[in-house]
């Protein structure tokens, strides 16, 4: 053989002998592996075998202390069914006390009622017992009025003949009193139309004297500096001067309290009204 096929059975004969030897090894561990193993096994059945035990000890013990809670709910209702009655008659016997002491408050009322219509019955009775006698006061005064107006009946007729007479004399009076008031009426309208100072049938109007301050004459407009604070009032009449030449006349629409808006109603046929004009409720002399 050759060296090459030497070598190689050399190589193939140790790598035999080393996976032997690693064999032999892996079984001799496995077995101890083994016996560990089912040694651990028993230990651990023997603990699961008493872990049942007690299992099985507990689930009893459960079973009766599951029991015992059921006799002491058994015991809970029944003590609960003996108290629900008790408290439904307690219930029943506060209602029926309620009841009565309601229905002697009930009674109390009604005699206290009886005992105040009885009082008021007596006080009515006092009451028309005087009613009665200031009645028949009455009757006895009525009677004596009575005859007394009889006594007087003529002369009462007397004095109505009497009145009459001079109500008739009023009369003709105040038809000649009303006849002379619409004479002079139509007198002071006569007056006013022509521009004298005769006052007004109402109350007389204060003199009042100002300035013009805004001027607007294409809407008729004219702002005068006197208003609330010199007792201008809405529909007073301000005359207008620029000096001793009258302007026009202007009625007060709206008053402030430092200013008045008026509307230009006689305007005149000379100069026109500018601010600084002097305006007056009366007749400049």
């Amino acid at each position: 053989m050759s060296t090459l096929t030497k070598v190689f059975l050399v190589v193939t004969l140790l790598l035999s002998a080393t996976y032997l030897t690693f064999s032999l090894a892996y079984f001799s561990q496995s077995r101890n592996w083994m016996l560990i193993s089912e040694k651990w096994y028993r230990a651990h059945q023997a603990e699961v075998t008493a872990h049942q035990t007690d299992v099985v000890r507990l689930s009893e013990q459960v079973a009766s202390r599951d029991r015992e809670i059921a006799t002491l709910k058994d015991e809970v209702a029944r003590v609960q069914g003996n108290l629900n009655a008790t408290q439904l008659q307690l219930s029943q016997e506060q209602f029926e006390h309620e009841q009565t002491k309601r229905e002697k408050r009930q009674i109390e009322g009604v005699h206290a009622q009886v005992v105040s219509d009885i009082q008021r019955v007596r006080q009515q009775n006092q009451q028309l017992q005087t009613e009665r006698d200031s009645a028949v006061q009455s009757k006895v005064e009525a009677e004596e009025r009575a005859a007394l107006a009889l006594s007087s009946y003529h002369e009462v007729e007397s004095v109505n003949t009497s009145l009459q007479a001079v109500n008739h004399e009023i009369t003709l009076r105040l038809a000649d009193v009303q006849n002379r008031y619409e004479e002079a009426r139509l007198i002071l309208n006569d007056l006013k139309e022509r521009g004298f100072p005769v006052g007004t049938e109402t109350v007389a109007v204060p003199t009042i004297r100002g300035k013009v301050e805004e001027v607007n004459l294409d809407h008729g407009i004219v702002i005068i500096n006197v208003g609330a604070d010199e007792m201008v009032q809405t529909g007073y009449e301000f005359r207008v001067y620029r000096g001793e030449e009258f302007l026009g006349k202007v009625r007060v629409t709206s008053v402030f309290d430092d200013g008045a808006a008026c509307d230009v109603i006689e305007p005149a046929t000379g100069a026109a009204i500018q601010r600084g004009d002097d305006v007056t409720t009366h007749w400049r002399y």
